[in-house]
């Protein structure tokens, strides 16, 4: 697998995060980031998995206006931006502002569960 150096990837921030989760979920979602595995990155798209009671695969995409994520988790398919996906943003962002290489891998998801922060 190759690394992809982070520094060119278009990002979101840690306020970006609370902003689309609410306190309560962008608590519970950085409670979990212990429980971030597998992070890799295709373009702007970051990906993993989140293992809680379930283990739970997460996307977010950072495009020009508002964030968009996939997930597979009930509270996110109903539309809202879990603490799943909330626990994937700060171990990206770590990588981005320490460097560190995360692998590349191109591809997406079969589940058509999806939202985006500017609908």
């Amino acid at each position: 697998m190759r690394g992809v150096s982070n520094v060119d990837m278009r990002t979101f921030s840690r306020e970006d995060l609370l902003e689309l989760a609410g306190r309560r979920s962008y608590e519970r979602g950085v409670d979990g980031v212990s429980e971030v595995t597998g992070l890799t990155v295709d373009g702007d798209t970051v990906r993993g998995t989140v293992t809680g009671s379930l283990p739970y695969r997460v996307e977010l995409t950072p495009p020009a206006a508002g964030m968009s994520w996939r997930r597979d988790c009930p509270w996110a398919e109903e539309g809202n931006f879990c603490k799943h996906a909330v626990a994937l943003g700060p171990v990206h962002l770590f990588n981005v502002e320490h460097g560190v290489e995360t692998p590349a891998v191109a591809g997406t998801w079969s589940r058509s569960a999806t939202a985006n922060s500017s609908t």
